[in-house]
């Protein structure tokens, strides 16, 4: 929900883009539950990229994209990050 109101006043002040970025492996981030760690919870990335594109929408669409890591910690596989995008 913060996000996709923090999203919405982007889009109000003429942002380009969004880009969601969940590929900062920082363990200050991480610890958090943040950056790189939200590749494991693949559904709250979703989630969180679904409700900012909705709110983006103020007259013309704002392109909503996610950075990430091609993995992380023992998730790297190719399957995991066919799976994750």
């Amino acid at each position: 929900v913060q996000m996709a109101k923090a999203a919405s006043l982007c889009a109000k002040a003429g942002f380009d883009e969004i880009n969601l970025n969940v590929g900062c492996p920082s363990p200050k981030v991480t610890c958090n539950h943040f950056g790189a760690w939200l590749m494991k919870e693949p559904e709250v990335v979703k989630d969180m990229a679904q409700a900012c594109r909705a709110s983006c929408t103020h007259g013309h669409i704002v392109p909503v994209t996610v950075k990430h890591r091609l993995g992380v910690d023992d998730h790297d596989s190719w399957e995991e990050l066919t799976a994750f995008v």
